[in-house]
């Protein structure tokens, strides 16, 4: 069953983990239907899917897989990894799935509650502030996703009405039997040790030479590879909120007035300021449940006959961060999934010892340091707060009608220094740009790019809100693509040429060693006749999303988990960061199944969401062959 795992496995937690990330940024972020551009890309069962919405879900796509590359691979992250004609093709797919679950959620009349979407919007912790909804902090996030509350209430019923859908048919899930969960963590949790060859071109360019002949050959044959993007030059105005807060007066009576109309705004939750003393179970036999319960009982008993609780905290909490403060940890407010142990402090008095907590990190012995009951925060509190707000929204409504008007005069005129000059304003002049380069002044933010390519030579721009600041855009110049002579990038095509000859001799060199490991030869000897290294990566999960010394396990592709000792060589050779790896197993280390019932539910649970996600996925794919799906590729932008 193992290897039969190990062959189809394609690291099942992996999926798993990616599917859920998939689902939270399809399902909670939602798809925004505002787009620049009405052609279509695609119909489904008759609704449209345009080339605007396709390009702006694709970009919040690639940022958000960036940042989850990032998350998981850190510094070893490279943009090379993502592959943005597959990352494409994916959005496509997904708005395609997220329309026919929308029209089979309509069909099935599958209705929200305002009472449902309300608490759910309330619960989302991006919209919270010390465990509670904060309106402002709600109306801050909206604004950086550039949406309006009525935009994001739509896409949150829609949301929830697939959510709902895709609850029903996941319920058809299927069983996990107790094989397969055992399987399961034994294969993530077995070790292995490769050796490895790497093959860097880098190690050959300088034995490499080209020709004036083989680089125009080259350069005749590639010629689209060196174009020039098109570019286009933009003049602005800036109306920027802090210029219009100058001057700007808030009465007493409006700051009052505010307060007055939102005084829940202010309430404060109440909280317990805490120290405590944890005692760990570790998995070793000197630290059993029962040991780590007999020793924080005897530190809570020498609490109890008044020994000084901080000087009990340095000397015995596993707690190594408040232990140093005497086993203080500060001010925390009640709310929502709390720890155990903090729950349990507001349930006493302050200067109180409370009774042993258990938890999964251990016991812990709690102090009330301090307690504050709930309570709202007076006027004088929060006077200046509601005073800087109410400026900046006088001035944010200023800095709108004044971009605005700008807009109505210069749009018939197509002259915004004529509107400038008249209200003493600066004109500011970008060089030509392309499409992905990121201007400085607006710091690199590329909606201003967008803005600027959706415009026609001479045509004045829409306002454009970045952040808080209002610009109004007027292109000045366009610079089509173009194929440069041959002399212009001669310099740039010699490098590029060299670059790829080196990259066929490492490949080469890759590849010849790896037939030679097949008929028998051992790595080691092949490397001390070739003058290369043997490396090893160390003994490292074979679930773990990055293989050490190489790179991310995806580019390792499945074979990972199909390496035995039996068979330990990898086929082919893996390209990974410009260079070749000869990969073959060296050691394993099988998993170590003692710890196995105490986290088997966990994998089951996980199991069970995998296959929910297969059965959601195969009703789809059903939904779809039922559809009227055209897709127009002939204009897929890009």
């Amino acid at each position: 069953m193992l290897k039969l795992m190990r062959k189809k496995a394609q690291s099942w937690m992996i999926k798993v983990l990616f599917a859920v990330i998939i689902i939270v940024f399809v399902f909670f972020y939602g798809y925004s239907r505002r787009t620049g551009e009405r052609k279509v890309i695609a119909e489904v069962n008759g609704t449209k899917i345009s080339t605007g919405l396709l390009r702006s879900e694709e970009q919040k796509a690639y940022q958000n897989t960036v940042m989850i590359y990032r998350q998981m691979y850190g510094d070893q992250f490279d943009e090379s990894m993502i592959d943005r004609a597959v990352l494409r093709e994916r959005v496509l797919n997904e708005l395609i799935d997220e329309t026919l679950m929308t029209q089979e959620a309509e069909n099935l009349s599958l209705a929200v509650s305002d009472e449902e979407l309300q608490a759910a919007v309330q619960s989302i912790p991006a919209f919270q502030v010390d465990g509670r909804f904060d309106r402002n902090r709600f109306l801050a996030v909206l604004q950086m996703n550039n949406l309006s509350v009525d935009e994001f209430q739509e896409m949150e019923e829609r949301n929830h009405r697939i959510t709902k859908l895709t609850d029903l048919i996941g319920l058809g899930g299927a069983e996990v039997s107790n094989q397969e969960i055992q399987d399961a963590y034994a294969l993530e949790n077995e070790k292995i040790n490769l050796q490895f060859v790497r093959f860097n071109p880098a190690d050959y360019e300088e034995a490499l030479w080209v020709d004036e002949s083989e680089l125009r050959t080259f350069f005749a044959d590639n010629s689209v590879r060196f174009e020039t993007p098109p570019k286009v030059q933009v003049e602005y105005l800036v109306f920027a909120l802090e210029d219009f807060l100058k001057g700007l007066e808030v009465d007493d009576a409006e700051i009052r007035e505010e307060y007055e109309y939102d005084r829940d705004r202010y309430r404060v939750p109440k909280r317990v300021k805490i120290s405590h003393i944890l005692i760990e179970v570790e998995d070793d036999e000197e630290k059993t449940t029962e040991n780590a319960k007999q020793e924080a009982e005897k530190i809570l008993e020498q609490i109890e006959q008044g020994a000084d609780f901080a000087v009990l905290a340095r000397e015995h909490s596993d707690d190594t961060e408040s232990a140093e403060n005497g086993g203080a940890i500060g001010w925390i407010a009640d709310g929502e999934n709390l720890p155990k142990f903090v729950e349990a402090a507001f349930s006493l008095e302050k200067g109180e010892v409370g009774p042993l907590i258990e938890s999964e990190e251990g016991f812990h012995i709690v102090r009330v340091d301090d307690f504050q009951e709930e309570r709202v925060k007076g006027l004088e509190e929060v006077k200046n707060e509601i005073r800087e707000e109410l400026a900046r929204e006088k001035a944010r409504i200023l800095a709108e009608k004044a971009a605005e008007e700008a807009f109505f005069t210069a749009y018939e005129t197509k002259d915004v220094r004529a509107y400038a000059a008249d209200k003493d304003m600066d004109v500011k002049t970008t060089q030509l740009f392309g499409r992905t380069e990121r201007i400085d002044e607006l710091q690199g933010n590329l909606r201003f790019n967008e803005h600027a390519f959706s415009l026609e030579e001479g045509e004045v721009s829409t306002p454009l809100q970045i952040g808080e600041d209002i610009y109004l855009l007027k292109v000045i110049s366009r610079e089509s693509s173009r194929i440069p002579t041959f002399e212009e990038v001669r310099e740039r095509v010699e490098k590029e040429l060299l670059e790829e000859k080196a990259v066929e001799k490492a490949e080469t060199l890759a590849g010849e060693m790896i037939e030679a490991a097949q008929q028998g030869t051992p790595l080691a000897d092949l490397v001390s006749s070739k003058k290369l290294t043997l490396e090893e990566t160390g003994f490292f999960e074979r679930s773990r999303s990055f293989v050490p010394k190489i790179g991310p396990a995806q580019v390792v592709g499945d074979s990972l988990f199909s390496l035995s000792l039996e068979h330990p060589l990898l086929g082919d050779a893996v390209s990974y960061g410009g260079m070749f790896f000869v990969i073959e197993l060296k050691e394993e280390q099988k998993a170590d199944m003692n710890e196995f019932e105490s986290e088997k539910d966990d994998y089951a649970r996980r199991l069970y969401a995998s296959k929910q996600g297969q059965t959601i996925q195969r009703w789809l794919e059903n939904l779809r062959k039922g559809a009227k799906i055209k897709i127009r590729e002939q204009d897929i932008p890009f």
